[in-house]
């Protein structure tokens, strides 16, 4: 009988080892999952972002070729900076992005064409001839060849800055685009 009350003894205390082993590895088991769920929420943040400031830097991209398509930006560049201009990243009819061209368009360089570095078998070099004689021979030629046209080449400065109001998401472009002008805009925009 001795022996009977022994074992059941050491039996209750083994189930009670067990219970307090189980608790503990189930206790270990939370733990892993609550940082699991942490970590899995901050790398969707972290996605999240990365998706908004690429949707940002689109948007501003956008906004450039838009304004570069324009032939505005070169004969009124305060007008491109005093109006910004709305893009629809997603395609749903609603505005996205608010993207203004800050700081203005701006001339950085510029350079004044003869007549002889243009080709007349292009119809945008025809109008930046200053002579009739374009081909031939003889004086009217050389002095043709020799005389300013009516262009210049320009290099611009176009920048876009574009704000997600969400994410609060920004982006700041820069690109640098050269353009045929005319001389007087030239003159008037690339002092």
């Amino acid at each position: 009988m001795i022996m009977d009350t022994a074992s059941r003894t050491a039996t209750h205390r083994q189930r009670g080892a067990t219970l307090l082993i189980t608790l503990v590895i189930l206790l270990l088991l939370a733990l892993i999952g609550f940082t699991a769920i942490g970590t899995s929420r901050m790398n969707q943040q972290v996605v999240g972002n990365a998706q908004f400031r690429q949707e940002a830097k689109a948007a501003a991209q956008q906004a450039i070729e838009y304004v570069l398509s324009s032939s505005v930006f070169t004969s009124n560049p305060d007008f491109i900076a005093a109006n910004p201009i709305t893009i629809d990243v997603t395609g749903n009819g609603v505005a996205d992005y608010s993207v203004a061209m800050l700081p203005k368009p701006a001339c950085i360089g510029v350079r004044k064409l003869k007549t002889f570095e243009l080709d007349e078998s292009l119809a945008a070099d025809i109008p930046c001839f200053k002579s009739a004689a374009v081909t031939g021979s003889g004086i009217a030629e050389m002095v043709a060849s020799a005389a300013e046209s009516y262009c210049a080449d320009t290099r611009w400065e176009v920048s876009a800055q574009a704000q997600d109001p969400v994410s609060k998401a920004s982006v700041e472009l820069h690109q640098g685009v050269a353009i045929r002008v005319s001389s007087i805009d030239a003159e008037t925009f690339c002092k």
